[in-house]
């Protein structure tokens, strides 16, 4: 039976046209008092001394980051029982410790340790791996998976990874779905390793990225299913000369998928990279690309998932970061989210600060030349936790975008170089932003943005005559 997720040439892959379901990304719910109730900023961050844990680096702040396990016990109402039992006889490590909470929420994640090796660390995702693959609709020749990607440097490394992975879903069986674990790198010929994925595909594919690129782009292995992506030992692969292999699995992935990067080191390029493979919703594009096919425009749908103040502050600062990553490629421009649905989640006042910075970051005189873009334009918030505090921010971005369109409208129309630049050179026509579902009262912002959207969309009379912007 032919399956319903396919891609003729993964070159033209078009995320806004593939067809795929939603998914659960967070199981550990946000909970504002958990710093508090262990004790306070000053106790948690001395429990995380402890563990040899030197900083953490969290656009929320370190007082709102879920603080460190004291035992895989802790995530009793989180994980289900054959997973506890499981990992019960071991404590976790200290990276685990810290890490897996904050993987459980649903946030990306880079860790630093410099004196682990890759693929020692592999609980710290592969709980994560099996909480996804056991939440989401079971694999078929249709669908096939895997649902959970792991890239490490070296066979030796997947191999250390396979062995824990299968001991970890041992029991998952319990559960009510038997999850498998594939290592597709080390022993065996491809034919072997193919056989053993089965037409299903599953659940979790291990191996390096050239093996995983190799079988990917020959059709052997489908990714349309990842929705966790791991790379553990960056850093190696990085030396290896792995990241070009990296960035085309990552375009060949979900991009509203999670990421995470276990690394030795860490240094520019590194985290350039991390920028990338973290954008919510981006599509890690190289120039070349762009060349051929302008700007890529992401709706990402997030509702109904659990996210709280917490996690929509990581995707306000990744949305930040994604502008400032395409200001910085000359004028060319990056994939974008445009669209972003957060409906029945328990966003708050907090989150709806983040969001307003967010859509603000793109004040400045690059935006009205056309030189970056504006990041995103719609965001959906019906039945959140959003207060008059929230609203007020919220509404204080809508009316400096509604300003900054009508100023980007009004020069358009003065000058024949930007009209240039944006017909020929396919810059994006500017927008400024809506917010749904929270019924923001500001008559003269409103006003403002939808004369500025009517004066970008009609026809502009120049030298050369009548050009319409489509």
């Amino acid at each position: 039976m032919a399956s319903k997720l396919k891609v003729e040439n993964w070159d033209v892959l078009d995320w806004r046209q593939q067809p795929r379901r939603p998914f659960k990304r967070s199981f550990l719910p946000f909970d504002p008092d958990a710093v508090e109730s262990s004790g306070g900023v000053a106790k948690v961050a001395k429990r995380r001394r402890s563990l040899g844990i030197e900083s953490i680096e969290d656009p929320a702040g370190e007082d709102t980051t879920v603080p460190p396990l004291q035992n895989f016990r802790d995530l009793k109402d989180t994980l289900p029982e054959w997973l506890l039992q499981a990992l019960q006889n071991q404590p976790p490590s200290p990276l685990q410790a810290q890490l897996l909470p904050i993987v459980l929420a649903g946030s990306n994640a880079v860790a630093v340790a410099s004196d682990i090796p890759a693929g020692q660390e592999a609980l710290s995702y592969l709980v994560m791996a099996a909480m996804q693959a056991g939440d989401q609709h079971k694999l078929s020749e249709e669908e096939p998976g895997p649902i959970a990607l792991v890239l490490t440097a070296t066979q030796d490394s997947a191999a250390s990874v396979a062995t824990c992975a299968m001991g970890l879903l041992r029991s998952s069986g319990r559960g009510g779905k038997t999850l498998r674990a594939v290592n597709l790198s080390g022993g065996g010929s491809r034919a072997d390793k193919l056989r053993e994925m089965t037409s299903c595909g599953s659940h979790i594919v291990i191996g390096t990225p050239k093996r995983i690129h190799d079988l990917a782009s020959k059709y052997q292995v489908c990714l349309l299913r990842v929705t966790l992506l791991v790379l553990d030992g960056v850093d190696r692969m990085r030396s290896l000369d792995h990241l070009p292999e990296i960035r085309d699995l990552a375009t060949w992935t979900r991009p509203e998928r999670q990421t995470l990067l276990l690394s030795r080191a860490w240094g520019p390029e590194l985290q350039e990279l991390a920028s990338e493979l973290c954008l919510p919703g981006g599509e890690p594009a190289g120039p070349q690309r762009l060349e051929a096919t302008g700007v890529a425009e992401f709706s990402m749908s997030l509702n109904r998932n659990d996210i709280g103040d917490v996690g929509v502050t990581h995707l306000a600062e990744g949305l930040k970061k994604q502008r400032a990553l395409n200001s910085q490629f000359e004028g060319k421009q990056l994939a974008c989210v445009v669209e972003l649905d957060l409906s029945c989640n328990p966003v708050r006042d907090q989150g709806a600060q983040a969001l307003a910075n967010a859509a603000m970051a793109c004040l400045g005189s690059d935006s009205v030349r056309f030189e970056a873009l504006w990041g995103v334009e719609e965001v959906f918030l019906w039945d959140t936790g959003i207060t008059d505090r929230g609203r007020d921010a919220l509404q204080g971005a809508v009316a400096s975008r509604a300003t900054l369109a009508m100023e980007a409208a009004l020069a358009l129309r003065k000058s024949d170089e930007l009209i240039e630049k944006v017909r020929v050179k396919r810059r994006r026509r500017p927008k400024a932003l809506q917010v749904h579902g929270l019924e923001l009262k500001d008559p003269i912002a409103e006003q403002l943005r939808s004369d500025a959207d009517t004066e970008l969309q009609v026809p502009m009379v120049t030298a050369l005559g009548v050009l319409e912007l489509s």
